[in-house]
């Protein structure tokens, strides 16, 4: 499908301005310049309520300009408010279901099954794509073809000024694995090839949070990832999202992702267990004091995994963190 022009799309509210409410995209030509054809491009959005934000994210994927794009929505059984804002947007839609699933991680590998772009992507539906992403995204892949093409994530909070910018590093699978070191750079921002999409499998439907990092790292087992410099997409957090909600069971599952990659990279092992100690100690102790369920999971998985440095995480090294971060900002 080539992306609609602004004045086919739905009128958006009044009070709603800019991209990609009253802003487009310019149309790109049919071939690439070089003369190529562009690569088709899939979107999979895993839809379940969130209707304040559904219809940014679809109109930032439809106003792109982009000659050959996949939007493919799979919804979980949404709100009737969420259903009207889908049904305002269905005739361009590949792909519509909407009944209930086993979870996000269950409604991407549904969605992952009707890819058939070269190129595709998870966006969430409160999250959304920035101008001229899908472009950025396919001239990469026509000079890296096979390769993982991720770009800057612009990440803010709801209600709060200012925003982080995360910038992809172009990691092996070994320095992905290593996630203190890294943002974790994933989401709208990762455009993964599809001709590796069988060898790597599904998406893991024991994974409730960090799905997309595990993905990831299974993916560089196939190839490597190369950065673009062009900002991508938008992460929006707010009060209703997981990261917000439970984002201390974003911790417990990346510890758990990367056990597997302590044994094959070895280097890596000791600090793993470390960091993962010393996070999960200090994330129990927060949520003992602050009456929060579930604070001695977290405390006795710290302590088996290394006791002496989930203590030492606690007391002087928040210390050294502050000072650290103090000295780097100043």
């Amino acid at each position: 499908m080539r992306c609609p022009r602004l004045n086919a799309l739905p009128a958006p509210a009044e009070a709603l301005t800019g991209w990609p409410w009253t802003v487009e995209t310019p149309p790109l030509p049919a071939a690439a310049g070089d003369g190529r054809g562009w690569p088709r491009i899939s979107i999979v959005v895993a839809s379940l309520n969130h209707p304040a934000y559904i219809e940014q994210m679809l109109r930032s994927v439809l106003l792109q300009g982009y000659p050959d794009v996949e939007l493919i929505v799979i919804d979980g059984g949404s709100d009737a408010a969420a259903h009207r804002v889908l049904a305002r947007y269905r005739e361009w839609f590949s792909y519509f279901v909407s009944e209930p699933d086993r979870g996000q991680s269950h409604a991407l590998n549904k969605g992952m099954a009707r890819v058939t772009g070269a190129l595709f992507a998870h966006v969430d539906t409160d999250d959304y794509l920035l101008p001229g992403a899908l472009e950025a995204v396919a001239r990469a892949a026509l000079r890296s073809p096979g390769t993982i093409i991720a770009g800057d994530v612009i990440r803010t909070v709801e209600g709060r000024a200012g925003h982080e910018i995360h910038r992809p590093v172009a990691h092996d699978q070994h320095g992905y694995a290593q996630w203190w070191n890294t943002y974790h750079h994933g989401g709208p921002g990762m455009f993964f090839p599809a001709p590796h999409a069988e060898a790597v499998g599904a998406v893991d439907e024991t994974l409730h949070y960090l799905m997309d990092y595990d993905y990831t790292l299974r993916f560089l087992a196939h190839t490597r990832l190369v950065p673009v410099d062009h900002p991508l997409a938008v992460i929006r957090h707010h009060d209703a999202c997981k990261s917000v909600k439970n984002g201390d069971e974003f911790v417990w599952e990346c510890v758990r992702i990367v056990r597997p990659y302590q044994a094959r990279f070895p280097d890596i092992d000791a600090r793993a267990t470390r960091e993962g100690a010393g996070v999960l100690f200090g994330f129990g102790v927060r949520r003992l004091i602050f009456a929060q369920g579930d604070a001695w999971r977290f405390i006795w998985e710290g302590l088996r995994m290394h006791p002496w440095w989930a203590f030492y995480w606690l007391v002087p090294g928040w210390f050294i963190r502050k000072w650290t971060r103090r000295r780097s900002l100043s």
